[in-house]
């Protein structure tokens, strides 16, 4: 069957819809890099204003990606200034399957982060399901932001606001990019709904032909 159809006869996904997301709530990496922040809030031993990922997370504050509450660094639901957001995978068995069974590209699960990035984004791409097999291929999925905001709250991926991401973009004349406004994620996968084109990028030795929608 070819993915058009696949997509097609899959059920309508169920709407993942949060204002505002907490360490507890997500998996890793991006809980790891939230409870990074939380506990930057808790130091005692300096003032908070000479520590430099606080002030990374102050200035992320102020341009609406978080909120800082109570000790705590929450994600805040945002629109990204982009009509497409990009998503780079392995089309697989699994991948196809959830599609299938959830309508949804990527993990259904409501607290598994799904990687996005604005069609101009030139830096590392997070690849996601690396353990490609020589009948897989890696492609890239084209989101339409509007129909996605219907059905999925877009958060900052927090590594943009990581304290290592920025050194690095000050001090090597070759990241001259900021993460911060390209780069985010949602959980519980792409929906159907939202997916205008799956497109290949490159393939892993040599695969079966596979019909891009």
């Amino acid at each position: 069957m070819e993915l058009r159809d696949i997509i097609s006869n899959a059920p309508e996904s169920k709407n993942v819809l949060i204002r505002r997301l907490t360490a507890e709530n997500i998996e890793h990496p991006a809980k790891t890099l939230l409870e990074s922040f939380n506990s930057i809030l808790k130091r005692t031993d300096v003032p908070l204003n000479q520590i430099p990922l606080y002030t990374y997370l102050k200035e992320a504050e102020k341009q609406g990606y978080v909120e800082i509450d109570n000790q705590r660094v929450y994600l805040i639901s945002i629109k990204p200034n982009s009509d497409f957001l990009k998503h780079t995978s392995i089309l697989n068995d699994q991948t196809i399957d959830s599609l299938s069974k959830y309508g949804v590209y990527g993990n259904p699960d409501i607290e598994s982060p799904t990687y996005l990035s604005t069609p101009e984004w030139n830096g590392e791409s997070y690849i996601e399901g690396t353990e490609g097999k020589n009948n897989d291929k890696l492609v890239v999925v084209t989101v339409d932001v509007k129909k996605l905001l219907l059905r999925r709250s877009i958060f900052a991926d927090p590594e943009s606001i990581n304290e290592e991401v920025f050194r690095k973009r000050v001090r090597s004349p070759f990241y001259n990019f900021n993460e911060l406004g390209d780069i985010f994620f949602i959980c519980g996968g792409i929906p159907k709904e939202a997916i205008r084109e799956i497109g290949p990028k490159y393939t892993y030795n040599k695969m079966k032909t596979i019909t891009l929608i």
